[in-house]
């Protein structure tokens, strides 16, 4: 398995180059602007989800999938492979991110923490999503459906969350968060890292499963 993962790096190094110098682009963007790290939030979510679709395309492509299914790892270890470096990837990224808005910006350590740890589930969420449209459909099929899926979920909650604001009043709504994260962070730490976790889990069966089912 170290050797698969070895071939992911040094695929994920040449991707990763275009990748440096945007993100570098866009981390100037955000210093020199009044408002908060917005474009590398942005950049680093959508960078790990392309990154995810093309390591798995690039292999499809040059037809490493075929010859992966000859080496002597299971299909099970393959897909077990990818996730690794997926979940890799993520981290790293929300890592730097981190640590940019820790030094570059005022906002405190805690709101930082809050807002890139929920990046971070948000990222998650959506690689265990694409992954296995990946790996069912083409990548393109792919990231259509999961930013269809995306779309429709956050304008959903965003929906719920206007006619919230609108029934209690906006700084009944404030209070109440307050609360929560006052009272139940923990709790609510707790439960968004459980459901993360189930949902990668779903995603990594469904995954397997498809790979096993492939044939040439």
């Amino acid at each position: 398995m170290g050797g698969l993962l070895q071939k992911d790096f040094l695929l994920l190094r040449d991707i990763g180059k275009q990748f440096t110098f945007i993100f570098i682009f866009f981390a100037i963007c955000d210093y020199l602007s009044s408002d908060d790290f917005g474009f590398c939030r942005s950049f680093g979510t959508v960078a790990v989800l392309i990154t995810c679709v093309n390591l798995i395309s690039y292999d499809e492509y040059y037809h490493w999938d075929k010859y992966s299914f000859a080496l002597p790892v299971s299909r099970r270890q393959l897909v077990q492979v990818k996730y690794i470096m997926f979940l890799l990837l993520a981290t790293l990224v929300s890592a730097l991110i981190l640590v940019l808005e820790l030094f570059l910006q005022e906002n405190g350590w805690q709101a930082a923490v809050v807002t890139i740890g929920t990046l971070y589930a948000f990222n998650l969420v959506c690689i265990a999503l694409v992954i296995p449209l990946v790996y069912r459909f083409t990548a393109r099929k792919a990231l259509l459906v999961t930013v269809g899926a995306i779309g429709g979920v956050t304008a959903a909650i965003a929906a719920i969350f206007v006619s919230y604001l609108n029934l209690v009043g906006q700084e009944n709504a404030v209070g109440q968060l307050e609360n929560i994260f006052n009272n139940y962070l923990a709790l609510l730490v707790v439960g968004v890292i459980a459901l993360v976790s189930i949902l990668l889990f779903i995603s990594y069966q469904i995954s397997v499963r498809l790979v096993e089912k492939k044939t040439f």
